[in-house]
Parts: structure tokens; C-alpha cells; sequence
């Protein structure tokens, strides 16, 4: 069965009226009623044709009602649809913009990563107790372990002795602090090869203080220190070779400025704090200064050994000296 709307509704009651007013009229024709029984009938009809009236007065507003209500409801929902429209575009931008940050996130971390692992310099994470939690590859290369037989362990497994007693001395003031810079400790490999280092650690805490983890940069300094000890031991034969000479030995550096020599027996020119500091060409007479830059001069020239005979008044006495330069 089909719904009836509003209007079909309204006609159908227009047809009825139609049809009692084509009635009354058969009626009329056909039939001889008293003027009262006509008068009667004609009342009857009007309160109906009155009631189908109001009837469809009431109908007709209740229908525009129906269809204001309809046309608000229209709009609120062209409204709340420009709204979902809206808020679907914003979060497509947002999911975007999220995608966009999460591969810019990804590809910071792979950077960090790669700068922590492949970095030229040692690198170390230990927790709050000195475990080691993480390093980088050049750590495990200079080491010679594998990462499995590294993490895990305990800082000084890998230490001398001597650093051993110094980072249970420094650590715990280190959490403490939140940062060690410049120490020197010494490293022992796989094959107990000594690595010398410096050492520069800052600490991570979290959100109460308590530290999280703390991260170490080593530096090899041991072919450093090694050239540091080379040199200590060449200037220590230099000096021991420099006092056994009987002869005065003077140390002229390239801008001819007198910075050593070796005490002797023989009398100098003039005491050393007269001299040392000083450039050559003030300290002695013009003419053994003047003999003294040549023979410095060919030197730079050629690289060979030079020599020159030269006088000085020492002690009120005129005295020969053979310079070899």
C-alpha cells in the first residue's frame, strides 16, 4: 500500500465535497423533500464542507511546516556536510603532514645512526653502574671484540689497572656532575695492546634526575703519546750528549735567537742571562756577527756543516774560538 502524502490527502477530500455537492444535486431531482428536510440537509452539508475545510487548512500549514522544517534540515545538513568536507581535508593535511614528519624522524635517526656507528672517533654508552649498553664499530675495531663479547660487560674489564682505580675514583661524581672532560685513561685490547685516550663523558637523566645512561667520546692519542715519549727520550740523549761535550754548545732557533746552551769550563762572553732571548747580531760584535748569518745563510743554502775562526776579548784577554755551525 502507497503512503499518502499531505496533498493527495487534500484532494481526495476535495473530491469527496465534489461528489456529496453532484449528490445533492441527484438527490434534489429525484427525490421531493420538504423545504425543512432541504434547508436541514444543506446545513448538514456546509458543517461538513466547513469541517473538510479546516481540514484542509490545518493540512496545508502543517505541509508548509513540514516544508520549512524540511528546508532547515536541508541547510544543517549542507552545513554539517561543508564541515566534514573541512575536517576530512584538514585531517588528510594532518596525516600528511604526520607521514612527513615520521620519515623526516626516520631519516634523522638513520643519520644519527650512521654518524654514532661509522663516526671516526670511539664512542660509548654505559649505564648508571658502568655497564656498557651500546657502542660504535670503530670502538669494536680498535678493541678487536665482536659486539656480543662486548656489550653488556663492565667498563673496566677493557681498563688498566691504573685506569681501573681511576674511573671507580671519577664515576660516581660524574652521575653527580653530568660531565667529565679531558681525562686520560688507557684502554687494553683483545690481544692486550695498550690504547691511550681522552676521554670526554656527559650524562643523560630523566624526568625525576636519575640518570638514564651516560655517552663517552674516546680519542686515540696513543701514537701521540708515543711521539711525545720518543721526543722525551731524544731531548734526555740530547742533554745527556749536550753536558758531556767540553766544548761550548750555543742552541739558535731559525729567527736567531739564542734559547740553550751548555754550561762549561770556559769562560763566556757574557753571562747567560745576557744572552739567552736575545738575538745573535746584539749579543756579539759586528764582525763575528756578520761572519755568523753567513754561515747560517749557506746552511739553508746547501745544508752542509760551516765553519769560521773568530777572536773575543774575554776577561780583558783577546781569545780564539773555531765555531762549526
Amino acid at each position: 500500500m502507497k503512503n499518502c502524502t499531505s496533498k493527495d490527502k487534500i484532494e481526495t477530500l476535495e473530491i469527496k465535497l465534489e461528489h456529496l455537492k453532484n449528490q445533492h444535486e441527484v438527490i434534489k431531482e429525484q427525490y421531493e423533500i420538504t423545504t425543512e428536510e432541504y434547508l436541514k440537509t444543506l446545513d448538514d452539508i456546509s458543517k461538513v464542507n466547513k469541517k473538510l475545510e479546516q481540514e484542509i487548512s490545518v493540512r496545508k500549514k502543517a505541509e508548509e511546516a513540514l516544508k520549512k522544517v524540511h528546508d532547515v534540515l536541508e541547510i544543517r545538513i549542507q552545513e554539517r556536510t561543508a564541515e566534514f568536507v573541512k575536517a576530512n581535508e584538514e585531517l588528510k593535511n594532518e596525516i600528511t603532514e604526520r607521514k612527513e614528519v615520521e620519515e623526516e624522524i626516520i631519516l634523522l635517526k638513520e643519520k644519527y645512526e650512521d654518524l654514532y656507528y661509522n663516526a671516526p672517533i670511539m664512542y660509548l654508552s654505559l649505564d648508571s653502574k658502568g655497564i656498557i649498553i651500546e657502542c660504535n664499530n670503530i670502538f669494536l675495531d680498535k678493541l678487536g671484540y665482536k659486539k656480543r663479547e662486548f656489550i653488556g660487560k663492565h667498563i673496566t674489564n677493557f681498563t688498566t689497572k691504573e685506569s681501573t682505580v681511576g674511573f671507580k675514583k671519577d664515576f660516581p661524581k660524574l652521575i653527580k656532575t653530568g660531565k667529565m672532560t679531558g681525562v686520560e685513561r688507557q684502554l687494553v685490547t683483545k690481544s692486550n695492546d695498550i690504547i691511550d685516550v681522552i676521554l670526554n663523558v656527559t650524562v643523560e637523566y630523566d624526568e625525576q634526575g636519575k640518570p638514564l645512561q651516560t655517552r663517552a667520546a674516546f680519542e686515540d692519542i696513543t701514537e701521540r703519546k708515543q711521539a711525545e715519549e720518543t721526543l722525551r727520550q731524544s731531548e734526555e740523549y740530547m742533554h745527556s750528549l749536550f753536558d758531556a761535550m767540553d766544548d761550548i754548545v750555543f742552541v739558535i732557533d731559525h729567527k736567531g735567537y739564542f734559547t740553550n746552551y751548555n754550561p762549561s769550563s770556559v769562560d763566556l762572553y757574557v753571562p747567560p742571562e745576557h744572552f739567552i732571548g736575545q738575538r745573535f747580531d746584539t749579543v756579539l760584535s759586528e764582525d763575528v756577527a756578520a761572519n755568523l748569518a753567513n754561515a747560517i745563510e749557506s746552511i739553508e743554502k746547501n745544508g752542509k756543516v760551516q765553519n769560521f775562526d773568530y777572536t773575543l776579548e774575554i776577561a780583558g784577554k783577546e781569545r780564539w774560538f773555531s765555531a762549526n755551525i
